[in-house]
């Protein structure tokens, strides 16, 4: 056990290393970009092969160009977003511990 008062005198973000949880959930957004292209790439090579083979009816390649456009959306926009939220929040953090 720690001597009452010890927790109280740390200051709060080195018990909850906000900066660098922000900082890991930042570059998990940027895995989940990655990721996301990679999938985005695979489906637009579905559709190129469904189209290349007259099969794109058949296919549901309709249904498939709209999860692409669905997937292109999420990660170009809203993952990007979160992203640059984080980035922005821990930029703040930082500059906040700086601050006298």
């Amino acid at each position: 056990l720690l001597p009452q008062g010890v927790l109280a005198q740390q200051p709060e973000e080195d018990i909850l290393h906000t900066d660098r949880r922000l900082l890991g959930e930042e570059r998990r957004q940027l895995d989940v970009r990655r990721r996301i292209s990679a999938v985005v790439y695979r489906v637009a090579w579905l559709l190129d092969d469904l189209e290349s083979n007259g099969l794109t009816k058949e296919g549901g390649g309709e249904k498939i160009a709209v999860v692409k456009k669905t997937l292109q959306l999420v990660g170009g926009e809203k993952v990007s977003a979160a992203h640059q939220s984080l980035k922005s929040a821990r930029q703040l953090k930082i500059e906040k511990c700086r601050m006298p």
